[in-house]
């Protein structure tokens, strides 16, 4: 790495450290550090079988899953490409397109920044904002489950529970199958990015890492979000995310008056990076390092932020600091860390925070598994 960057790097850690730190404090940052307390009561029985919806960028999954002896079985999972959701109504069809006739109970992992509420221990959320270029006209502001429980009912006079938590929240969850809250932390980097943490056991902090911007963005982003569907909002995820690194490729193409035709996905760019194509390949390649580079710098700030809260006190439920921890396990989700940055964050993290021994863990169906997790 050199000089530059590593400065560049450092700085994003510190910046992103100071923000975990002075949203913990009750300051208003840019990362919203949204409070998620774990439902502890069940909503569906012993052998009822529900169904997991999880939203996403562009591809959103159905799984129909039965708690059973304590233990969530997947019967039956699939995926489907998702419209972006412009109106209430879209989103709201999508998922009544998809609820099957017997379904009682429905779990919601939401890809949006959502407020969450509980609620007669039924955890939902309020949606706040939206991204992805997904605008959800008609819906922001309100209850996500209860608008899907009303219009439901409206269109087929069935009465329908749901539960809603955010998609790095359900991932958390999904990690305590394997792992104790001490352990671990979760990320999401593939067509978003997103983080979240455990303030104790408890409670979950969602950090809704996208929308950070302590640090410089280049031009090629700050030209993708004048253009996008809301100027000014999550930066840092156009900054590094699949959703964004293809067309600041196209814009830098361009740019450069390479022949080369403009691509459409960021796995056309993995496929670029991949080949020996001269300036081109270099592009895509400087994209990939780029993004992985400040994914490091995140995750060793909230590496260095986990040190607070090490030690369970006899009395309450708050985790403090224990000076000997220095390792963290993430649990990631998204093609874009998996496939492509993966090993290019493991060499920034070696080289920014030497001091940490921080490991990557894939649970398999997380997104289901965690969905499941907030009525089971």
């Amino acid at each position: 790495m050199d000089p530059k960057t590593q400065e560049i790097l450092k700085a994003v850690r510190k910046n992103f450290l100071k923000e975990l730190k002075d949203a913990a404090s009750g300051k208003k940052t840019s990362l919203v550090f949204i409070k998620n307390q774990i439902p502890q009561n069940k909503i569906v029985q012993e052998d009822e079988v529900f169904q997991v919806i999880v939203t996403g960028g562009s591809i959103c999954k159905v799984a129909k899953v039965k708690y059973q002896s304590g233990k969530i079985k997947i019967l039956q999972k699939q995926e489907t490409p998702v419209d972006a959701f412009n109106t209430k109504e879209d989103f709201l069809q999508f998922v009544l397109n998809n609820l099957d006739n017997g379904t009682k109970t429905l779990a919601i992992n939401f890809t949006f920044a959502i407020q969450p509420i509980l609620e007669n221990g039924k955890l939902d959320g309020k949606l706040i904002t939206p991204s992805k270029e997904h605008k959800f006209e008609g819906l922001i502001g309100k209850n996500v489950g209860k608008e899907v429980e009303k219009y439901v009912f409206l269109k087929t006079k069935r009465k329908l529970q749901v539960s809603v938590g955010n998609d790095t929240v359900c991932l958390l969850l999904s990690a305590l199958t394997q792992y104790s809250p001490l352990q671990v932390a979760a990320g999401v980097v593939g067509t978003g990015i997103n983080f979240s943490i455990f303030q104790d056991k408890n409670t979950i902090r969602n950090l809704e890492a996208a929308n950070f911007n302590k640090f410089s963005p280049s031009k090629e982003t700050k030209e993708i979000d004048r253009q996008s569907a809301r100027p000014g909002d999550w930066i840092f995820e156009k900054e590094i995310a699949g959703a964004y690194l293809y067309k600041q490729f196209n814009i830098m193409i361009k740019s450069k008056n390479i022949d080369c035709p403009p691509i459409n996905s960021t796995a056309q760019l993995n496929a670029i990076a991949n080949k020996n194509l001269g300036e081109t390949t270099e592009i895509a390649r400087y994209l990939f390092e780029k993004s992985a580079g400040l994914v490091a710098s995140v995750m060793a700030a909230i590496t260095d932020f986990s040190q607070r809260d090490l030690i369970r006190r006899k009395d309450r439920n708050d985790l403090i600091r224990r000076k000997d921890r220095n390792d963290l396990i993430f649990v990631m989700e998204g093609s874009l860390f998996w496939h492509s940055l993966r090993p290019k964050i493991e060499r920034y993290l070696k080289q920014l925070a030497p001091e940490y021994r921080t490991k990557f863990a894939k649970i398999e169906n997380s997104e289901i598994l965690g969905a499941a997790k907030l009525v089971s």
